[in-house]
């Protein structure tokens, strides 16, 4: 059993690595879906942050799980635009098959394209760089501070 649970994560392992894409059928086409973009997330982060947050109190009153979907059905087509922007890096691809995706995108689908979307987001890697890039911008900002002179002999070209 260690040996097969051993041989998965390697899998997984080197599938995160070499960034391979994901390819689902929606209807008879297969999508190719690749890795998501730092500009893909920037785009979903536009879309999630006008979503309405679910309250909790709210959730709990309900009696069943139809009437919480409902509830929160007008957020469906959110979460379809983010699906169709995490397969479609171009605008050109996002309007052609943007409504066939819409259309023919089941539960079971969403799922799996969810996991893949949560395995290509790294978070550790995008903070990391967004770390690095405020520190670059801290280090590079420019200063009025006259350039020292340093005492000792002065080189003669």
């Amino acid at each position: 059993m260690n040996k097969v649970e051993g041989e998965n994560i390697q899998e997984r392992t080197v599938e995160a690595f070499a960034e391979r894409p994901m390819i689902v059928f929606l209807g008879c086409i297969p999508f190719v879906i690749r890795p998501i973009t730092l500009t893909q997330i920037w785009e979903i982060g536009n879309i999630v942050k006008d979503m309405i947050p679910i309250e909790k109190e709210k959730v709990e009153n309900i009696i069943s799980d139809v009437a919480a979907v409902l509830s929160y059905s007008k957020e469906g087509i959110n979460i379809a635009n983010i699906i169709v922007l995490f397969m479609f890096r171009s605008r050109w691809m996002r309007w052609l098959f943007g409504n066939y995706v819409k259309k023919r995108l089941t539960v079971k689908k969403h799922k799996k394209i969810q996991n893949f979307m949560a395995r290509s987001m790294d978070p550790a890697f995008f903070l990391s760089t967004i770390i690095f890039l405020r520190g670059i911008t801290e280090l590079t900002k420019p200063t009025n501070i006259a350039e020292a002179i340093v005492p000792g002999p002065q080189l003669v070209e």
